[in-house]
């Protein structure tokens, strides 16, 4: 049987710390059996006695293992921990929590801890409270969307003592305004982004994999019309691509459906040529979100909700940061600022002194509309007659939601509504495939994302994070702007 451990990227080090940051993919299990047969080749070529397989090595920015050097030159490795200690320090950690994780699946949390690896540390109480007036951080996060709880969570589970700071409640901005979809966006093929699409199909099998409670497998079909502005051979050669990204998966295969009779109602038939029908992932946004902040708390990092972020001024050793929670005022220090703020992004730059780098973008407005009722029992992938683009409209909750719009925003992001102009729109494109539907609008959701400026058209400009730093070497500050929920 193979013996694996968990081992962290070589990234470089936050500044002041002797842990290594890592995203929360990018963890891996790497086997140790190649290192002990390289060891063993070295001690036959006299280069010392080697006892037992390899251990980790005990330098806090190191994750690999390194012969020691004895008075006698001999090359030799750590020897076994003692078990007793070991033992006693699995059972104090604490049983997982991880809202990520569903019940058939906890065992003993998202990190494994090698049994035999006596510097496992117990993870912090689940959600300590930010009740103290002061207090240390090795990174503080602005904003709990979707990234900054990512961002918390990933620090948290690599070790570092994290604050993640919420203004409203997790989610309440753009996360909860999407389409509620975990998808490569099939869409995005259109612009040439293959690598965000490849990315996003990854991640994709991922949250299906560790979190099926949350994220669910959904079929979604594309009615082609004559007139349509791509034909069917073009959509088989796109979902064709979608598939090979997503690594030709049995769960990602495609079909063309014969001309529908009976089994999808309401759809128009007249001018239909053919009828796709391909797989991506559903989930409800918000609660992911909030399932990923509580992940977040699980590994120790503290949350502070409703809390907003006053001022923050550079010091030595980081920030001194001053934080509003209700009718507290409270001081925190923290070595490293992250930027998760969203379309909120400039104001939370603006009270940070010395000012950092704010690089030109736009915020494109979306907005969906929730119908009284569920006008079709499956998932649509829909073109706007209009312009081209790529209109979802899918059953949710009961009710039926339909969108989204891309609408320049020039206005504060606390301001953002639903114009009449954009649900004009979307009820155009619901009645140009269902004409005898009889829509009523319930509900508007309007969400802002953040773009890069240009010349382009909204559609053509990258979706992908863009991360800004006030130093290209061991930053202090990172903002994060752009994205997608996938």
């Amino acid at each position: 049987m193979r013996r694996y451990r968990t081992v962290l990227p070589d990234h470089c080090g936050l500044p002041g710390t002797g842990r290594v940051p890592v995203r929360a993919h990018q963890l891996r299990l790497r086997c140790y059996r190649p290192r002990q047969r390289a060891g063993l080749a070295a001690q036959r070529a006299g280069a010392g006695t080697l006892v037992g397989p390899p251990q980790r090595c005990r330098r806090g920015d190191c994750t690999g293992s390194h012969v020691l050097q004895s008075p006698q030159g001999a090359g030799t490795r750590r020897p076994q921990p003692d078990r007793a200690r070991a033992r006693a320090v699995r059972d104090r950690l604490p049983r997982n929590r991880d809202p990520l994780v569903p019940p058939r699946r906890r065992q003993g949390g998202n990190l494994r801890y090698r049994r035999d690896d006596p510097d496992a540390r117990p993870a912090r109480a689940l959600n300590p409270a930010l009740t103290d007036r002061t207090g240390d951080y090795d990174i503080a996060v602005i904003g709990g969307g979707i990234h900054g709880a990512g961002v918390a969570q990933a620090a948290a589970a690599a070790g570092y003592a994290v604050l993640l700071i919420e203004r409203s409640d997790w989610g309440a901005g753009t996360s909860s305004k999407s389409s509620k979809l975990i998808h490569g966006g099939l869409r995005y093929l259109q612009s040439g982004a293959l690598r965000l699409v490849r990315e996003s199909l990854r991640e994709r099998e991922t949250l299906l994999r560790i979190a099926p409670h949350l994220v669910h497998r959904a079929e979604f079909h594309i009615p082609v019309y004559r007139g349509s502005r791509y034909r069917p051979w073009q959509l088989y050669l796109g979902l064709t691509l979608y598939w090979a990204l997503a690594g030709f998966g049995r769960s990602g295969r495609f079909a063309t459906l014969p001309t529908p009779d009976t089994d999808f109602p309401g759809l128009r038939r007249s001018g239909l040529q053919a009828l796709f029908r391909y797989c991506d992932a559903r989930t409800d946004d918000r609660r992911l979100t909030q399932a990923v902040a509580a992940s977040a708390a699980s590994l120790g990092a503290t949350l502070a909700c409703p809390a907003s972020l006053r001022r923050a001024e550079r010091t030595n050793d980081g920030w001194a940061l001053e934080i509003v929670k209700g009718h507290e005022r409270l001081l925190v220090n923290a070595r490293t600022l992250i930027n998760c703020a969203g379309p909120w992004v400039d104001r939370v730059a603006a009270t940070i002194n010395p000012a950092p780098p704010r690089p030109a973008f736009d915020l494109v407005q979306g907005t969906h509309l929730v119908l009284s009722r569920p006008i079709a029992d499956r998932c649509y992938y829909l073109e706007s007659p209009s312009d081209g683009r790529a209109v979802f409209f899918l059953p949710w909750q009961g009710k039926s939601l339909l969108g989204t719009t891309e609408t320049p925003f020039h206005g504060s992001p606390d301001e953002v509504r639903t114009t009449q102009a954009e649900e004009a729109y979307l009820l155009s494109v619901l009645s140009h495939y269902f004409p005898n539907a009889e829509p009523v609008v319930t509900d508007r959701m309007a969400g802002l994302r953040v773009l890069p400026q240009g010349a382009a058209t909204v559609f053509k400009r990258s979706r992908e994070v863009v991360l800004v730093a006030d130093s290209p070497r061991q930053p202090r500050y990172i903002a994060v702007y752009g994205g997608k929920l996938t």
